[in-house]
């Protein structure tokens, strides 16, 4: 620690800094700017400062003649540039990115400060997220194949890992998450959220990884199947669209189907009871459900 303000010295016991007037002139009553160089900062975020500052001055005799207090500052954690978090590995039949999939999820950074043991790694996911199935003795995993001990709040979406070994400053770290479930539909997930806490559980550093886009499930060829009334041209006739849906559809939820654009849908209603008509601008049928459609047994969509 230095000072760089000319007439003044710096002396320096424990986490008191005395600056001595050497300038052999008064200080007379007005606005003080001392520059203070080389102060590290603390090594851990302090919430939600850090204490104030209590400046005192003093005679040459050190009897006081002021004092006062500035407010403490906010100590911010250090930014992870490195971290990614991937699904790797699902069930049969899923897609390791597909709505409502049970998937792996391998979660990789590199911390800026040294976590010792008793440290934790703290990942939050999207709120979309279903981790009621995460169990965090056997799910839970560092893959450098040291132990780990798991908290899994599934309201909140939170994985806190506590540490047993060191996981170095400027290395890779890595963990595996199992039976973590996609959210049930189509988007981009929301960023997620890596912070790490020494082993008096004061956060260090803190980074984002990117959100997954997830992908819709692929309804099986074998349950596809148009079937037209009439195929003679011009005629006015009824078709049944019949599917089977990989997910099931909630209540209130809605169903498109695309015709080629010349079909003429002007009169078209809905046959089936389920399922109402709300639009079919550019021959694109939005339908909306009445009661939900399980995924289990072939559904069939009926339009005339």
């Amino acid at each position: 620690t230095s000072i760089d303000t000319p007439g003044w010295d710096l002396q320096y016991v424990e986490d008191i800094v005395s600056l001595i007037n050497i300038s052999g002139l008064d200080v007379v009553s007005s606005e003080i700017t001392l520059e203070i160089t080389n102060v590290k900062n603390p090594p851990f975020v302090q919430d939600p400062k850090t204490t104030d500052f209590l400046v005192v001055t003093q005679t040459p005799g050190l009897a006081t003649i002021d004092s006062g207090t500035l407010g403490g500052v906010s100590i911010e954690p250090a930014d992870i540039t490195s971290c990614s978090v991937s699904p790797i590995l699902v069930r049969i039949g899923d897609a390791e990115d597909e709505v409502s999939a049970t998937a792996l999820y391998d979660i990789t950074f590199t911390p800026i400060h040294q976590i010792n043991p008793s440290g934790k790694v703290i990942v939050a996911f999207d709120s979309n997220y279903n981790l009621d199935s995460v169990d965090p003795v056997n799910d839970v995993t560092r893959l450098n194949g040291d132990s780990v001990t798991a908290l899994v709040d599934t309201n909140n979406k939170i994985i806190t890992i506590t540490l047993t070994t060191v996981a170095d400053d400027g290395n890779p770290v890595s963990f595996r998450v199992d039976n973590v479930k996609n959210p049930s539909y189509v988007y981009t997930t929301g960023s997620f959220v890596i912070k790490t806490k020494d082993s008096s559980n004061r956060q260090m550093d803190e980074g984002t990884a990117n959100g997954i886009l997830l992908a819709a499930g692929e309804m099986e060829a074998q349950y596809l199947d148009t079937v037209p009334g009439d195929t003679t041209l011009d005629v006015t006739t009824s078709y049944q669209i019949k599917f089977k849906p990989k997910h099931t559809i909630p209540a209130l939820g809605y169903i498109t189907i695309q015709f080629d654009p010349d079909f003429d849908l002007t009169d078209i209603i809905s046959a089936s009871g389920n399922y109402n008509l709300l639009t079919k601008d550019n021959n694109l049928c939005e339908f909306i459900v009445g009661n939900e459609v399980s995924n289990a047994a072939q559904d069939r969509k009926s339009v005339v």
